[in-house]
């Protein structure tokens, strides 16, 4: 049953029936707790509406669902279809769903009550007219309920059917599509691989009976979305979910509620937590451990988490990337210096400087690595499949970083032309391309100045035309009046004589980056 070439969605049923009483999750929204008997019946029974409706290997099922109680098992089933699924953010506009959607071409498309209008407009700019799947209130006759579609679905016979083609092997290459970062401009579908996911499970016994819980703010979007529920089935944990968007004090009171055992945060929002009035010494007292990742973990955060860890919990730190999967896992020494840790077996790591060359221990430049999983390539766009790999066959990350004699990794920042400001994705290029409009500039790169509390502070280097003058404040407004709040430049306007390139004229963006910062760092000291 436990190989590579194993159906996932039979993989997670097995599991499943092994312990059918026990509660698989907890809705905080609404109170319901499904079994994992429930899951796995209301799993079939959706695999069953799907394939009445034409689903076969390969198709595209698209989600834009917040983390409902029937969206496990809709995965679940998409799984056993071997259908691929494409979750997009419940918080993205027409348009950011539309990119995406246009390249995958989802045959269906789940999404919540409150989401039927936006994917409407989307599913009607798509040559392929799919059909549009509603969890919640079904308003419109040309749409379909989850519940109607189970119903479609509860057939024996069909039922046999599917399970007997599930225990053939598996035939795509992949089975999730996700979206990129965005960190090298417009979002990419991503091809992942289960197994890319589940790797480390196939060496290890499978809990089936536990007294822990697991919960995530994060959706189903990103890939640790996939991660948790993975996991929870695989390790037998209680999944606490919410539909609602992350709050410090929705979070307390989860986990203080449930008494949850393991949770997963970004630095950023565990950040919030640990500023809310609400926290008390005892608030994680429940907790063994708490996976962080999503953004560089500071030696600020780890200080301000301290007083409120028990001796037994285990702050784990995860370093990875959408397409390349987990990189590292650490259990971080609260005596140790902050770093990643040390790569997972089958993880091999160099770092590059801006013309390629490897480098050694203690120098900063691009993180690159291989897995033991090839990854599956952007959907319909070779090209920048092509530009994300080295010569040598190693995965670009896009972070700056460096590893030490010990073989311990330490993540620096971003090379990439987009850098986070607090959660939200700011596009270097964007900026560029608005500052370049100006009648006095000749050339403008666009940095992030490193910052505790936001992440990242956009920045840029300007060099102007000659006998051409402009004030930072101009610079500053047009970016400001032409786009969003998140690119405002926070962290400066610096005019310079060059922007600093390589022989093969790439922007030295580590160089740029350096002097922006010290420029951001002695304009605030005289401030």
């Amino acid at each position: 049953l436990f190989n590579e070439k194993a159906n996932l969605g039979r993989i997670l049923m097995s599991i499943l029936n092994r312990d059918p009483q026990r509660v698989a999750q907890i809705s905080d929204n609404n109170g319901i707790r499904m079994t994992n008997g429930e899951m796995v019946s209301y799993a079939e029974k959706i695999a069953g509406g799907l394939k009445q409706r034409g689903c076969k290997v390969g198709d595209v099922v698209g989600f834009v669902a917040a983390n409902g109680h029937m969206l496990a098992p809709t995965l679940i089933a998409c799984f056993l279809l071997e259908a691929l699924t494409n979750a997009m953010d419940v918080n993205q506009n027409e348009e950011e769903v539309y990119n995406i959607f246009r390249i995958t071409e989802p045959k269906l498309i789940f999404c919540d009550a409150e989401k039927v209008t936006l994917v409407e407009k989307v599913a009607g700019r798509l040559h392929n007219s799919p059909t549009i799947i509603v969890f919640g209130e079904n308003k419109d006759e040309n749409h379909i309920s989850i519940e109607d579609l189970m119903q479609e679905g509860d057939d024996d016979e069909l039922r046999r059917n599917i399970l007997l083609e599930a225990c053939r092997p598996i035939q795509a290459d992949y089975n999730i599509i996700c979206c990129s970062s965005g960190t090298t401009g417009p979002q990419k579908a991503v091809c992942i691989s289960y197994q890319s996911i589940v790797d480390e499970y196939w060496y290890q016994n499978v809990v089936t009976s536990s007294e822990g819980s697991f919960f995530t703010f994060s959706p189903i979007f990103w890939t640790v979305g996939y991660l948790v529920l993975l996991r929870s089935i695989f390790y037998g944990l209680t999944r606490i979910i919410t539909t609602q968007d992350f709050n410090p004090e929705l979070f307390l009171n989860i986990i203080t509620k449930y008494r949850v055992t393991n949770t997963l945060i970004n630095p950023l929002l565990l950040s919030q937590v640990l500023e809310s009035p609400k926290l008390s010494p005892d608030t994680f007292s429940s907790l063994k451990k708490i996976f962080c990742c999503g953004n560089i973990i500071t030696e600020d955060l780890v200080e301000k988490l301290k007083p409120f860890l028990m001796s037994k919990t285990k702050f784990m730190i995860i370093y990875g990337t959408t397409e390349a999967g987990a990189i590292t896992t650490y259990n971080y020494n609260l005596k140790g210096t902050i770093s990643v840790g040390n790569l997972l077996p089958g993880i091999e790591g160099i770092v590059i400087d801006e013309e390629g060359r490897r480098l050694g221990p203690g120098m900063v430049g691009e993180l690159c690595f291989t897995a033991p999983y090839r990854f599956s390539g952007y959907l319909k766009n070779p090209e920048a499949t092509n530009a994300y790999t080295t010569n040598d066959g190693f995965m670009r990350s896009g972070d700056l970083g460096f590893y030490d004699e010990d073989g311990l990794l330490y993540v620096n920042g971003r090379c990439k032309d987009v850098m986070k400001y607090i959660l939200a994705h700011v596009s270097g290029s964007e900026i560029e391309r608005v500052v370049k409009k100006h009648p006095s500039v000749s050339d403008v790169v666009a940095v992030g100045i490193p910052d505790e509390k936001y992440s990242h502070l956009p920045a840029v280097l300007v060099v102007l035309k000659n006998r051409s003058s402009v004030t930072a404040e101009e610079i500053s407004d047009l970016v400001a009046e032409k786009l969003p709040d998140s690119h405002k430049l926070r962290g400066g306007v610096y005019f310079v004589d060059k922007i600093p390139v390589t022989s093969t004229g790439k922007v030295k963006k580590v160089e740029a980056e350096k002097y922006a910062v010290r420029m951001f760092r002695c304009l605030n000291l005289k401030d």
